[in-house]
């Protein structure tokens, strides 16, 4: 995770103590021998509720006697000053809980098990409805063996992607899509996670949290996740790219080793300088896409640069564990 943010993480309940202090004080949160929650000295143990995001919600819980809440609160905090001040009066202790979605991170859906139009034996016009999908990859490949006889990158318009397949013969085609998307199980980590970290910050300055405020439970925000879900999203942010081709050169020294490893020979990917080593470089390997998902797919990688692809021995490739 990003250092500013871990800043985040470990500073947002210093706010309230610096802000009365004038001063940056210690942390005022520290686990005791015991590792009991320890806030200015004084253990923490709260037995309270988990309240929404409104001035009433606070008056509720102090009514019934809660002293202590978790409210859930978006990032952007849109009505979070009235429900502090409310909190504050009362005199209570909060914890904000970040209930938007985490930044999602774009990328590229491998799904082929999903993404896929079966039985196509003559010319047509495929439409398929992709909400937040603003381009895909289109393959239309032989049922059969998986031959590829056709690829090309089509745009969405309003989050519909029409497309012309023509095959070649009458034989049974697959058409395969790879959208271009933002992954609903990814956050991003990298070029979004400032922006939300700004914003986040800006909303808890207009809130101007008070003594009663104890912190932030999840800074990042609501994540998703399908358990037995195999992993499918292949993340294109330059920063990730950088981050994979760092992690593909410490381990695998050459790119001679690391296209052998992926199963790569014969591909066509790289050509060959005079001592007859690749030319492509790993930020080159680090930007290409394996298109099959366990036994779903086909053997190809995708370079979203160029829209080239390259076939492999997916069996054999060790793409999906790097």
């Amino acid at each position: 995770m990003r250092p500013a943010f871990l800043a985040l993480l470990l500073g947002v309940p210093l706010i309230s103590a610096a802000q009365r202090s004038g001063s940056h004080a210690s942390a005022p949160w520290s686990i005791s021998p015991s590792n009991a929650l320890v806030w200015n000295g004084q253990p923490y143990t709260p037995v309270g509720a988990v309240i929404d995001n409104t001035a009433a919600s606070a008056q509720r819980a102090l009514a019934a006697g809660v002293k202590d809440v978790i409210v859930d609160a978006p990032a952007g905090g849109e009505g979070l000053a009235e429900t502090v001040a409310g909190l504050e009066q009362g005199q209570m202790r909060y914890l904000l809980r970040v209930n938007s979605l985490a930044p999602l991170a774009p990328g590229i859906a491998v799904e082929p098990q999903s993404y896929r139009i079966m039985g196509i034996n003559k010319a047509r016009t495929v439409v398929v409805r992709l909400p937040n999908v603003t381009s895909a990859l289109v393959v239309l490949a032989a049922s059969r063996d998986g031959y590829v006889h056709s690829s090309q990158r089509v745009k969405t318009a309003n989050g519909i992607l029409s497309v012309d397949v023509q095959p070649k013969s009458d034989m049974d085609h697959v058409l395969l899509i790879y959208p271009v998307t933002e992954g609903l199980e990814m956050p991003d980590f990298w070029e979004r996670l400032d922006s939300h970290r700004d914003v986040l910050l800006t909303s808890l300055r207009q809130a101007k949290p008070g003594p009663g405020f104890r912190g932030i439970v999840n800074p990042l925000g609501r994540t998703l996740f399908l358990p037995g879900k195999d992993f499918d999203f292949v993340p294109t942010s330059p920063a990730v790219q950088m981050e994979v081709a760092g992690f593909l050169e410490n381990r695998y020294r050459n790119m001679t080793t690391a296209m052998r490893s992926w199963s790569m020979g014969g591909s066509g990917f790289s050509s060959t300088d005079e001592r007859g080593q690749p030319t492509a470089t790993f930020a080159d390997l680090a930007r290409l896409v394996p298109l099959w998902n366990g036994v779903r797919g086909i053997p190809q990688l995708w370079d979203p640069k160029t829209d080239k692809l390259y076939a492999v021995d997916s069996g054999r490739s060790s793409i999906w564990k790097d």
